[in-house]
C-alpha cells in the first residue's frame, strides 16, 4: 500500500523547507505519482504530458534556477560549495551574498560577484529544452507567456520574444543606480539597457577595472536585479508593461474559457514563487500542470487522481493532522503531472512524444 507523501518526504527535505507556509499550506499534501526509478510509469507521465498539450488552447512556461542546470549554470541555493570556497568572512550562504549593501560596502567585490554571474549567464551554451520549448510554443500561436525567477535572459537568448517573458526577479543584463532617488530625464525611476565589460580577479571575485556609474547622476550603477535583501531595487518600466500584458492574457484565456498547459521547469521549494504562480494559474483556468524537476516533483492532488486511488483500493490521502483529504480540498487541476527528469531531459522527450501523437493522429485520419 501507497503511503501518503508527507511521511516520506518528511525524511527528506531539510526544515528550513518543512518550516516554511508553501510546505506546511501546500507542500506537504502534494504527491509523487511514479518514483524515479519507474521508467514504465515516467514514460506514463510523459504521455500524459504529450496529450494535456496537444488538448490545451495555450501554454505558459515557467522556469526556475534548474532550467539552467542543464547549461552548466551553478544553482547557488542549493549547495554552499561555492560560498565556501569563496572563503568571505561575511557570506556563508547564497543570502548573505544577495543584498544590495555590497555595492556601498565594497563595489568593487560586488561587482567583480555579479559580473562573474554575467559572464557565465553570456557565454553558457543554451540546451535542447530551450529549443523544445520554442517549438512546443509555436504549436499553439505566438502569443504564449513565459514566467521566470531566473535572471540570466536566457529565455530571449534562445528565441522567446522579450514582450512575453515576465521577469519577477529583474534581469542581471539591465543595469540601474544604486540611488533609488535617482531618476531620468523623464522624471521617474527605471533601468536601462546596457553591456557591461570590466576585468576581475577569479579567485577573489574583486573588480579589477573602472566600475559602471550612471549617466543621469554619475553614482555607481549596478545590475537591476531584485535582491534577497534590497531596498534600492528599481522595477524597469518595460518589465511592468508585460507584467500587465501577461496578466491581460490570462484575464483574456478565462473570460474566454479556452484552456491551458502551465508547463513549469525546475522551480525549486527553497523560494516557492515560480510553483505557487504555476499552480495557481493551472488551477484558475482548469489547466493542466506539468512539472518537470529531478527530485521536487511532486504535484496536487486532483479529484480524478484521488477518485482513481480509491477505486484502486490505495489509502485516501491525508491531511497533516491525519485526517483525510475530501473531495473539496483537492485541486481543481484538470490534470497534474510530475516527471523526475533534468530540465533538457524532460522537455525533449515531451516533445518527442507530442510528435509522436501528432503524427499518430494523422495516420488515423
Amino acid at each position: 500500500m501507497e503511503e501518503h507523501n508527507k511521511n516520506i518526504d518528511q525524511l527528506m527535505f531539510p526544515d528550513e523547507i518543512l518550516r516554511s507556509v508553501y510546505w506546511q499550506e501546500r507542500g506537504c499534501f502534494h504527491h509523487r505519482i511514479v518514483e524515479q526509478h519507474d521508467k514504465i510509469g515516467i514514460s506514463n507521465e510523459i504521455n500524459r504530458a504529450a496529450s494535456a498539450i496537444l488538448a490545451a488552447d495555450k501554454v505558459l512556461f515557467i522556469t526556475g534556477a534548474g532550467a539552467g542546470v542543464d547549461m552548466g549554470l551553478p544553482d547557488f541555493r542549493s549547495s554552499n560549495l561555492f560560498w565556501e570556497q569563496l572563503a568571505h568572512p561575511d557570506i556563508s550562504r547564497y543570502e548573505d551574498s544577495s543584498n544590495s549593501k555590497w555595492f556601498a560596502i565594497d563595489p568593487e567585490f560586488a561587482w567583480g560577484l555579479n559580473f562573474h554571474q554575467i559572464s557565465m549567464y553570456r557565454n553558457a551554451s543554451i540546451h535542447a529544452g530551450y529549443d523544445a520549448m520554442k517549438t512546443l510554443s509555436e504549436l499553439k500561436g505566438d502569443d504564449n507567456f513565459c514566467f521566470t525567477s531566473n535572471i540570466d535572459g536566457v529565455l530571449q537568448r534562445s528565441g522567446f520574444n522579450s514582450n512575453k517573458v515576465r521577469e519577477i526577479h529583474g534581469n542581471i543584463h539591465r543595469v540601474q543606480c544604486i540611488h533609488y532617488d535617482c531618476k531620468n530625464d523623464k522624471g521617474i525611476r527605471d533601468a536601462w539597457e546596457e553591456t557591461v565589460e570590466m576585468k576581475y580577479n577569479p579567485t577573489t571575485f574583486r573588480a579589477e577595472s573602472e566600475l559602471p556609474h550612471c549617466p543621469k547622476c554619475g553614482s555607481l550603477s549596478r545590475p537591476n536585479i531584485w535582491y534577497c535583501t534590497d531596498r534600492n531595487y528599481v522595477p524597469y518600466s518595460q518589465s511592468m508593461e508585460i507584467s500587465n500584458a501577461y496578466h491581460r492574457w490570462l484575464d483574456d484565456l478565462e473570460e474566454s474559457g479556452k484552456t491551458i498547459a502551465v508547463i513549469e521547469i525546475g522551480a525549486g521549494l527553497v523560494i516557492p514563487s515560480c510553483r505557487v504562480e504555476a499552480e495557481d494559474v493551472a488551477e484558475r483556468l482548469k489547466g493542466a500542470l506539468i512539472r518537470i524537476n529531478p527530485t521536487d516533483y511532486m504535484v496536487p492532488i486532483t479529484g480524478e487522481q484521488q477518485q482513481q486511488r480509491q477505486l484502486e483500493s490505495y489509502r485516501a490521502p491525508e491531511n497533516a493532522d491525519g485526517s483525510v483529504i475530501s473531495a473539496a480540498d483537492t485541486s481543481k487541476l484538470t490534470c497534474a503531472v510530475g516527471i523526475p527528469m533534468g530540465a533538457a531531459e524532460g522537455l525533449v522527450e515531451i516533445l518527442k512524444r507530442v510528435q509522436q501523437l501528432m503524427l499518430e493522429r494523422e495516420q488515423s485520419y
